[in-house]
């Protein structure tokens, strides 16, 4: 049990850092494409867009989780359909 824990730590700390990494190259790129001004601009559309990404998706996994555990309690021909739901939803929000 505990050194599959491990490895998972491990797998995580590597993706987090390849993806910090690739996070990084990224905005390397966007100052060297957009210069000062841009950046700036950048930055501060940057900030209200994740304002307002965290607001329409504050609580949305959690009570995707709690309609699946209840139907789950249910039965798992009933889990089916709501897990077809819930993907059908999140493919039409994500669209």
């Amino acid at each position: 049990m505990g050194q599959s824990y491990l490895k998972n730590a491990a797998l995580l700390t590597g993706a987090d850092v390849l993806l910090r990494l690739a996070g990084m190259g990224l905005r390397i790129y966007l100052a060297n494409a957009l210069g000062g001004e841009g950046m700036g601009l950048y930055q501060l559309v940057l900030a209200v867009y994740a304002l307002f990404v965290t607001l329409a998706t504050a609580g949305v996994s959690v009570a995707a989780t709690r309609l699946m555990a209840e139907e789950l309690a249910r039965g798992r021909a009933q889990a089916r359909g709501m897990l077809v739901r819930l993907a059908g939803t999140g493919l039409l929000l994500g669209a």
